[in-house]
């Protein structure tokens, strides 16, 4: 018998060992989850008051006590399991918990995680799908690193349909089916895989080559790939970096004085090669990060990773989000800007008036760069998140002043805004690394040409299940702002209450009111915080 055998043998085995139930009366752990057991009666619901009802409570931190009892009187919901998960979550880094409760605490998490995704939370889907990943590679034994990878492929396939709007949580989950559809989708890359693997084992021969470098009788066999991307404009990778502001600048400006001006304005950037800033290693826990505060702007998050492919820095891209007013649009991009480490600026489109954006000559008494320039001069990076707000309320128009769309319609355009010509230094800049994002209310207002040069995003505004994400936020935030410390935004029970009572979900920015008011309230309020 051939080690071939010995192996397929030993994976058999494995395989019938771990082949989970058709059906099951008692909820499943983690593990058992994790290698595709069904849920009771097929159903999220259920499943999580059966295990809420069998847990050992002794022992517990209170709040998570507190959490378990909510879910088992009050019924099962998704802001009440995203609670436990996030009172478990709190005590991950306790050195004060027993052994056995700290396992106990993890295990809570993990499970309260698989039910999260089940009622539809697209960050906990993500979650679960980036815990088996990392669960499989480290695996040794085949027919479980095949049986995490399932599951993995399954909460990817649930993570899709949410983010889309189409997962339903009104109807039974058949973890079969779910896993039938990820294992062909596995099935489906690795022939890819395997595929691309021959062709890079047996790369082309040209007809005639001599010793020393190409030879011109050769066919040229990427010849037809380089014109269909040239004729398409396709873009290449992003590098490292670029040179934003070339010295040739220098001998475009005129007189002595705007040649000290952009010297002393510029400094070393003049000329210099600018660094660029990578994408996340982990672009899945950068997505979960980022979903985790704001579920219901999760298509968002998606359309920028998606917008720079397999790029390693960040590169062009063009995104406008179309949605209510107070959904967190414009919070939601400073957001994604501080987790990726690019700079972050925001320009009020509706207050515009003109083409200011794009900055006005050197040689005026009046001149000024321009919003982008200026971001990324600041910065020193040749990458930034420029983000405008309200694009649909835009003013101005070309006969007095000029309109910001005519600015917008260049920075848009991957090949224009790498060599965009600056009003401000009269010369060719380099921005053509920068991703912009626009906010709106309506497309309406907004021309066809420069919607072409976008991706359309629509979203949502948060609804009522999102108050246990917003709240906590929001009062940290606004600590900050008044220089306080961060924990005296910490929100009690009756505070989150007091929320819950008052916002049934829609515009962010009057939650964030409520919040500031209440953390107000406290000043005069004659009960001790604890």
């Amino acid at each position: 018998m051939t080690d071939d055998h010995r192996r397929a043998q030993r994976a058999r085995a494995s395989d019938l060992a771990l082949a989970p139930p058709a059906n099951t009366l008692y909820p499943a752990t983690v593990d058992q989850l994790r290698l595709g057991w069904p849920l009771v009666w097929n159903n999220a619901f259920m499943d999580a008051g059966q295990w809420v009802a069998t847990l050992e409570r002794k022992g517990l931190p209170a709040d998570v006590r507190a959490c378990l009892d909510a879910i088992r009187h009050g019924g099962v919901t998704l802001p009440a399991a995203l609670t436990l998960v996030q009172a478990c979550e709190r005590h991950v880094y306790d050195r004060d918990l027993a052994v056995e409760v700290y396992d106990a605490v993890e295990e809570i998490a993990a499970r309260a995680r698989f039910i999260a995704a089940w009622l539809g939370d697209y960050a906990s889907s993500c979650i679960v799908m980036h815990a088996c990943d990392v669960a499989s590679i480290s695996e040794p034994d085949e027919a479980k690193k095949r049986a995490l990878s399932v599951t993995a492929s399954e909460f990817s396939y649930y993570a899709h349909q949410q983010a889309l709007g189409l997962y339903r949580t009104d109807v039974p989950v058949h973890r079969k089916n779910a896993r039938d559809t990820g294992w062909l989708d596995l099935c489906a890359r690795a022939e890819v895989v395997e595929f691309m693997r021959g062709v890079d084992a047996n790369p082309p021969l040209g007809a005639v080559r001599d010793d020393t470098s190409h030879d011109p009788r050769d066919e040229d066999f990427d010849r037809a790939e380089r014109v269909v991307a040239d004729l398409l404009d396709e873009e290449r990778p992003a590098t490292a970096g670029a040179i934003v502001f070339p010295r040739g600048i220098l001998d475009s400006i005129g007189k002595g004085e705007n040649r000290k001006e952009v010297e002393r304005a510029l400094g070393k950037r003049l000329g210099a090669l600018l660094p660029g800033v990578a994408v996340p290693e982990d672009w899945n826990a950068w997505e979960a990060e980022l979903n985790a505060e704001a579920p219901w702007l999760a298509p968002v998050t998606r359309a920028l990773r998606a917008s720079q492919g397999g790029r390693s820095h960040w590169g062009h891209a063009a995104i406008l989000t179309v949605g209510p007013a107070g959904a967190g649009k414009s919070r939601h991009a400073g957001r994604i800007a501080a987790v990726s480490g690019l700079p972050f600026g925001r320009y009020a489109l509706d207050t515009t008036s003109d083409n200011a954006l794009g900055g006005t000559s050197i040689r005026w008494s009046s001149s000024h760069h321009g919003f982008v320039e200026g971001l990324l001069s600041s910065s020193g990076l040749s990458t930034a998140l420029a983000c405008y707000d309200e694009a649909d309320k835009a003013g101005g128009s070309r006969t007095s002043g000029g309109h910001p769309y005519d600015i917008l319609h260049g920075l848009l355009e991957r090949s224009t805004a790498s060599a965009w010509r600056s009003p401000y230094y009269l010369h060719d800049l380099n921005l053509g690394h920068v991703v912009h994002v626009l906010t709106a209310n309506s497309t309406d207002p907004i021309p066809s040409s420069l919607l072409d040069r976008m991706t359309v995003v629509r979203v949502d505004e948060p609804g009522p299940e999102h108050l246990g994400l917003l709240a906590p936020a929001l009062a940290r935030q606004a600590c900050r702002e008044l220089g306080l410390d961060e924990r005296w935004g910490d929100l009690d029970r009756e505070e989150l209450s007091v929320l819950q009572d008052a916002w049934r979900g829609g515009s962010v920015r009057r939650l964030q009111r409520m919040v500031a008011r209440l953390l107000r309230a406290r000043d005069s309020a004659p009960v001790a915080r604890h």
